[in-house]
């Protein structure tokens, strides 16, 4: 049996909020999808400050 790598950041930490964020909203589908990269480019920290900007234009 081979030993994997697993990142529980990606695995459960983030996907369970957003489910539960989404679900609490009634957002479902590709609206949900959208959210979620919305989230991710804002909270990014890697992400320069006009990227940031375009998720809350849309």
């Amino acid at each position: 049996m081979g030993v994997g790598v697993v990142d529980l950041r990606t695995a459960f930490a983030k996907l369970l909020p957003m489910r539960v964020i989404c679900e609490l909203f009634g957002v479902e589908g590709p609206d949900r999808q959208a959210l979620c990269a919305a989230i991710d480019t804002t909270l990014g920290t890697s992400v320069p400050a006009d990227e940031m900007a375009r998720p809350r234009t849309r």
